[in-house]
């Protein structure tokens, strides 16, 4: 994905994020149903760009929470680990580790789509974790959905 098209596809993914109200609790149903939505922009890019999708999480994350999964990384693709927080998550961050708990790269921007373009330096096995850093202001303190994908494209 070049520059340009993860600056479009952070766009088109915040654009389409319902803007909590104070005080106003979203139904978990809702919640999912436009978080679904947003994936569909996800996929849509992802494979317009050659990458294949080879892994999905969704989840529920509170604030300051953190979420984590491992998978197997091989050394001669180009990665996308992309995150899409949903109503509720203001700033959604995601990070690649190696086994050693080394950071390889990561996406801390103060918004809810984080994106990492990653290059491992070798094939093993890495953690990738997802924190929701910070929820939108007057949301009451619950947890919120939010999507992690890993795509890669052979180079």
């Amino acid at each position: 994905m070049n520059k340009l098209l993860g600056l479009l596809l952070t766009a088109a993914l915040t654009a389409t994020t319902m803007v909590p109200q104070a005080g106003v609790a979203q139904d978990p149903k809702h919640e999912l149903e436009a978080l679904m939505e947003r994936m569909e922009l996800l996929v849509e890019a992802i494979y317009e760009e050659d990458y294949v999708i080879a892994h999905i999480e969704v989840d529920k994350l509170y604030e300051g929470q953190q979420y984590s999964f491992t998978r197997v990384l091989l050394e001669e693709n180009n990665y996308k680990v992309i995150g899409v927080g949903g109503w509720g998550i203001k700033d959604l961050d995601v990070r690649i580790e190696d086994s050693a708990g080394e950071v390889i790269d990561e996406d801390t921007t103060d918004d809810n789509v984080p994106i990492v373009n990653a290059n491992v330096p070798s094939s093993q096995r890495y953690t990738i974790r997802t924190l929701a850093y910070e929820l939108e202001e007057g949301v009451e303190e619950s947890e919120y959905f939010f999507i992690v994908v890993v795509a890669f494209q052979k180079n």
